[in-house]
């Protein structure tokens, strides 16, 4: 249509939402980008750096780690990270 803008030449678009609809600003779509806004749009989450805490694991080193892993820290470690796959992570 002759005279309405389009995002292909960039400058504002008129946009008619509707109830529960939101924007993602400028940054926020550099943040997650083209693939990341269709993801949240199928209902997933947005992918990029996750972050999970894992609380109770006293560990300065990798050794003090393994004796953690080996006195049956793992299954707490697992049960976290299944946890966090159930939620979309």
């Amino acid at each position: 249509m002759r005279g309405v803008p389009s995002f292909a030449s960039g400058g504002a678009v008129p946009a008619i939402l509707h109830a529960g609809e939101g924007v993602v600003t400028t940054a926020g779509m550099r943040r997650i980008g083209r693939a990341g806004l269709d993801a949240v749009n199928r209902g997933g989450r947005v992918l990029g750096d996750v972050h999970i805490h894992l609380g109770g694991i006293h560990a300065i080193d990798a050794r003090s780690f393994a004796e953690f892993l080996s006195d049956g820290g793992l299954m707490p470690v697992l049960r976290q990270l299944r946890e966090a796959v159930a939620e979309g992570y």
